[in-house]
């Protein structure tokens, strides 16, 4: 069975890719500074004649001195690299639950591009 201890190697996430769009910036009371962006990351789907590129996209939220950090940073087509926690958010809308995924970075490391 699972402990407090054993947290650090139960959700751990590490992304490398560009920034897609533009990152929003808000300040709550609950929770501070947020800025929230999109990452694009590309993986090779092997087939047996051609292999193609596919691309996903991830929800990034950072929160109060990382936040602040990287407003700035943080642009369109800058390669970064993510590491944090999955999270999921559930909402209510259009009459059902709705979930979605999304990485809390722990650590921002901008790699280049943009």
């Amino acid at each position: 069975m699972a402990t407090i201890e054993d947290r650090e190697d139960m959700n751990d996430v590490s992304l490398t890719g560009k920034v897609h769009g533009k990152a929003e910036v808000m300040m709550t009371p609950s929770e501070g500074l947020i800025l929230t962006f999109t990452l694009t990351v590309s993986k090779i789907v092997k087939r047996r004649t051609n292999p193609s590129l596919k691309l996903s996209t991830f929800k990034v939220v950072l929160f109060n001195e990382l936040a602040e950090r990287h407003e700035r940073n943080v642009v369109d087509g800058q390669c970064v690299l993510v590491k944090g926690e999955l999270d999921e958010t559930a909402y209510f809308g259009g009459g059902t639950t709705n979930h979605e995924f999304r990485v809390v970075g722990r650590f921002v490391k901008i790699l280049g591009g943009a």
